[in-house]
Formats: C-alpha cells, structure tokens, sequence
C-alpha cells in the first residue's frame, strides 16, 4: 500500500488553493479582496436565480389551475413590480447600514417564504399572497453590494458581469429543471424544490458568509441608525438625495429611455410569439434559454473587454446603437430562425447596459452609499417593470408589433444621445474617477 508523503499532500493542497485561486480571479475580474467571500456570494445569488426560474414557468399555469385569468395574471406581474421598486430603497439602504451579509439573508427569507406559500397555496387569493415578500427579493443589489467592497475599482465591471455570470447559469439550469418538474410531478412540486433550495442557501450563508460593512463604521454608530418607523421617512430622504447627485440624475435620465423600450418588446413578446412567429409555449420557453445562454455568454466573453477596449461611456454609447438598429429591423423579420439571430446582438448589449448601469452607479457616490446608489438602478428597473408593460400593451394594440419595435429603435437614439450630450460629462467624470481610484489601489 502507498503511504502519501508530505511533498504529495503539499503539492495537492496546493493545487487545490491554485485551483480556487483562479476561479476567484475569475469571479472577480482580477484580484479580489476575499477569495471565500467572492464565492459564497455567487453560490448565493446562483441559487437565488435557480430558485426563482425553478418556480417561474410554473406560474402561469398555477394561476390559471387556481381559478386565474390572463388579467389576473397581469395584475399579479405588475404587483411584484411594484412591490420590488418600493423594497429596493429600503433594502439599499439596510445594506449600507447592516451590511451585504445581513441584506443578502433577508432577500433569501423573502424568497423562502414566497415559494411555500405559492407551493401550498389552494386559492388564487393565497397565491396572490405569496407575492408580498417580493418586497425583500433584492438577492442581485445586495450582492452587487458585496461585489463592490469585494473587488477593486479597475476590475469592478468585469466583476459585476461575472455576477450575472452566476445569476444567468441559474436561470438558464433552472428554467428547464421547472418545466420538468412542474410536468412531471406538479406545479407546486416545483415551488417546494425552489423553498428547499433557497432554505439550504441560508443556511450556507448563515454559517460561512462574513459580514460586509462600509468602511468607518462602528457597533455604536450602526446601533444608532433609526430601525423604527422613521426609518423609511429616513430611507427615502436618502434616496432622494442621491437622485439630486448630478452624476447619479444624469445616470438615471441617460437609462431610463432605452429601459422603457427593452421592458415595452419583451413585455408582449409572448403575445407576438404566438401571433407573429407562431410559436408554440415550449418554443418560447427554448427562446428564453437560447437568450439567457447569450446573456451568460456575454458576460464571460464580453464585458470585460468592452469596457477595457472602449470604456464605460462609449461601451453605454455602443450598446444603444445596437440597439436602435435591432429594433429598427424587427419588422422586417417574420420567422423564429430569424428571431434567433437578431437576438443575439439584442441580448448582449443589453446585457452590457445592464451589468454597466450598475457598475457606473456603485462609481458615482462614495464607497458606503454603494447600496444605495444600485438600489436607484434596481428602481429604475422595476418602475419600468410597472409602466412598460402598459406601454407595450396599447401600443400593440394601437399599431401591431412592429409599432412597439420603432418605438423601442426611438428611444434606444434617445439614450444615444443623452450618452454623447447631456450625459457625457457624467460619464467622462466616472471614467476618471474609476482611473483615479485604480491608482491610489
């Protein structure tokens, strides 16, 4: 029998910290400041994605199982948005006060709580009960929190992307293993999958994750942070300062363009996929995996490079060019192969504004007002989760799917350019500072 000797255990010991070693430069874009927390903040929003997609091609069908119609529904869709465009603030702010740990936990208690109330629910009353904890599902702005005291500015965007990394794997794995499951052993089934999931998250976080708090803060000082009921009056006068911050106002106005005519296309492409592709559900559902793999392929391939090839302003400017023209040819494409690949450049340059919004966001205020500058972002968001669909709705009424798709190619130009004219400045000014900053590290 071979006896191991100390050279062997030594050189495997130091294979396997060469090993994590390069998936956390990996993760990070560069170096990071905590190999072990870089990780367990991508195993956390992972299973966050996973959890969610598990559940989400199993709504629909429960809700109609329930005694729900198409309206419903709606309602339901625009009811979390609404939902999570008021939790943002709130969890922004709790993460630069308590921390990306504590923040990170309480989004997972949110999800937990939702999927057993959807996997147990027996009315659709109950089943619109289940949304309420979207109020806390903010999982992505707290761990791009984490990212942001985790890693360097000169690596920040490449580290935001490889979080998308993590959370597109999940919605891509977890999308299919939903439908399989909620085929094969019930819809509900699949929401208990998803609570069983986020529960064993918890407690992975509970046990290994560290606590992440702005620098210069003290037991004393966050002791004294209000908790009560005047803490959401506090919550958003800090939101509205932030917004008053002419980098962040700039930021905003540059995005929120372009975001209403990327939330308006995707909102009725269901509806368009049946009524002008002729697609079927599970080649719809094929579709969203084929855009999630993109979305997930780019921010590998992509992001990184553009920003250190281009640069945050003209790689924001690119990525709005890319996509006026796409919505611009939509109408003259008539086929599913043709939709396929008009998505690709669809997919990945709003991906790229996606993973820049925020990494310019974290830029623009100082390190312990990061969570709440890209919980603004993440408002920005889920307000056009709210006001988006209904756009799309009439305007696919009033003049077809391709009125929604000029009116996505107008204001994807608009965000062009606001980029090239009243937002450059800011953009040039994060520039600099991110270049300043990566000197001083």
């Amino acid at each position: 029998m071979e006896k191991s000797t100390p050279s062997s255990s030594t050189s495997s010991s130091s294979e396997t910290e060469g090993l994590w070693g390069s998936l956390s430069r990996f993760l990070a874009g560069g170096e990071s400041k905590s190999s072990l927390g870089l990780l367990l903040v991508h195993q956390s929003i992972f299973v966050y994605s996973l959890a969610f997609w598990i559940q989400r091609p199993v709504l629909s069908y429960l809700s109609k199982e329930l005694g729900g119609d198409a309206v419903d529904f709606g309602t339901l869709e625009s009811v979390l948005s609404v939902l999570s465009l008021l939790g943002g603030p709130m969890m922004g702010r709790l993460t630069d006060e308590r921390g990306a740990r504590a923040t990170i936990i309480a989004s997972h208690f949110g999800s937990l709580v939702m999927y057993l109330l959807m996997g147990t629910a027996t009315s659709y009353a109950m089943l619109a009960l289940s949304r309420v904890p979207a109020f806390l599902q903010h999982c992505m702005l707290c761990s791009q929190a984490a990212i942001s005291q985790l890693t360097f500015d000169q690596n920040r965007s490449a580290a935001m992307g490889r979080l998308s990394l993590s959370y597109a794997a999940g919605m891509v794995i977890g999308s299919y293993l939903g439908g399989e499951i909620g085929t094969n052993l019930g819809f509900q089934c699949a929401a208990l999958v998803a609570a069983a999931l986020t529960a064993i998250s918890i407690a992975i976080t509970l046990a290994f994750m560290p606590a992440y708090k702005r620098s210069g803060s003290s037991p004393e000082k966050e002791s004294s942070k209000n908790v009560g009921p005047s803490a959401a009056i506090d919550q958003v006068k800090e939101f509205l300062r932030l917004a008053m911050v002419p980098r962040i106002r700039n930021l905003l106005l540059l995005l929120f363009p372009i975001s209403v005519g990327i939330g308006s296309f995707r909102s009725m492409l269901p509806l368009a996929g049946e009524e002008v592709f002729g697609l079927q559900p599970s080649s719809m559902g094929r579709y969203i995996s084929f855009a999630a793999f993109v979305g997930l392929g780019t921010n590998v391939l992509v992001i990184a490079p553009a920003t250190r090839y281009l640069g945050e302003a003209h790689a924001v400017a690119a990525a709005a060019a890319i996509q006026m023209a796409c919505y611009a040819f939509v109408p003259a494409i008539s086929t599913y192969e043709s939709l396929l690949v008009l998505t690709v450049p669809m997919t990945i340059s709003s991906t790229l504004l996606y993973t820049l919004s925020s990494s310019l966001m974290s830029l623009a205020v100082d390190q312990g007002s990061a969570g709440s500058a890209i919980a603004m972002s993440h408002g920005l968001r889920s307000f056009v989760g709210i006001v988006s669909p209904l756009i799309g709705g009439f305007l696919y009424e009033q003049r077809g799917f391709s009125g929604i798709a000029h009116a996505a190619a107008i204001l994807a130009a608009v965000t062009l350019v606001f980029s090239q004219t009243t937002s450059k400045a800011s953009l040039l000014d994060l520039v600099q500072r991110k270049e300043e900053s990566s000197k001083r590290d």
